[in-house]
């Protein structure tokens, strides 16, 4: 008895992927012009959506090199991720693993997609070692990363994710990018245009405003000091000097600046002609409390709602 489904001969414009060609694979799966030789055992046990797929009687399918032929939407580079982690398990599990953006970003997505749950915890354990929630260990791995228009991938993996948690901090630095760069988006290296949501896109725009408001308020309450610290030994000096350091603050922009959490204290211009020492340490202390206080603030003065924000 004939075959009642019809198959379609795949097109020759598919090229084997150099490493997952396996000779004992039973299905091709094609990302992009790449195709996978792989096993359907090996997806369907770890992804459910892959055993959906393969359960499913699709009334017609394509086949290639007598193999079944599965398509998907995802690109190259983020299949070849997903099969590596799935074949090399083992290398994605060793102890202080630390994975490239670029990858960790894709077992996030594509762990989310086929439900594969632990790699979406790998992928988002990563995430979220960059974006901790308590503030001087945010304000130690902030100073070697710099903010880039990487931030908005990060943005959006989180919002699919619905981790929320890692919000706040994303969104600040979302603040930090340039219009240009807020409207363009990042581009992976697969290619692919990462763009906000519109409704983020505003409310960072939004929070531009209020991060410069609040910045203003608590470099303020930083001045608002009773006078030099107790070590201080030249106290006419520093008391002048320390009086002297809003307008100081005032001309060098740091009222109205929307990075909030930049420290004006390690300005190299506050120096030992202005305030001593000692009295900068004080300072300091007070600008670091102004900066917790706004950090505890972090999801009101960016209007979104944590419910496990704790810094």
């Amino acid at each position: 008895m004939e075959d009642s489904k019809v198959q379609h001969i795949a097109s020759r414009d598919l090229i084997h992927h150099k490493d997952f060609w396996y000779e004992d694979g039973n299905v091709i799966v094609a990302a992009g012009n790449v195709a996978f030789r792989l096993h359907v055992s090996v997806l369907s046990r770890e992804s459910p959506v892959f055993r959906n797929i393969f359960l499913a009687e699709d009334s017609v399918h394509e086949i290639m090199e007598n193999y079944r032929l599965v398509r998907v939407s995802d690109t190259a580079q983020d299949m070849e991720y997903l099969v590596s982690a799935i074949y090399h398990a083992r290398r994605f599990r060793e102890p202080n693993l630390r994975l490239p953006t670029d990858l960790f970003a894709s077992l996030i997505r594509m762990g989310h997609k086929y439900e594969i749950l632990d790699l979406r915890a790998l992928g988002l354990q990563h995430l979220k070692a960059l974006y901790p929630m308590n503030f001087a260990e945010w304000q130690r791995i902030t100073d070697h990363l710099g903010v880039s228009g990487i931030v908005m991938m990060f943005v959006n993996l989180a919002l699919l994710t619905g981790t929320s948690s890692i919000l706040p901090p994303l969104l600040y630095e979302c603040c930090q990018l340039s219009d240009d760069i807020l409207l363009t988006g990042y581009t992976r290296p697969d290619g692919i245009v990462e763009q906000l949501p519109q409704h983020v896109l505003q409310r960072c725009l939004a929070g531009r405003g209020n991060l410069a408001s609040a910045n203003n308020n608590a470099r303020l309450w930083v001045f608002e000091t009773n006078g030099c610290s107790p070590l201080c030994e030249r106290k006419n000096v520093c008391s002048a000097g320390i009086q002297g350091l809003p307008q100081f603050a005032m001309k060098g922009g740091w009222f109205t600046t929307d990075m909030a959490f930049a420290p004006m204290m390690e300005d190299p211009s506050v120096n030992d002609d202005m305030v001593c020492k000692k009295c900068r340490s004080m300072l300091a202390r007070r600008e670091v409390d102004s900066m917790q206080t706004m950090w505890r603030r972090l999801p009101d003065i960016l209007g979104v709602s944590v419910a496990d924000w704790q810094p």
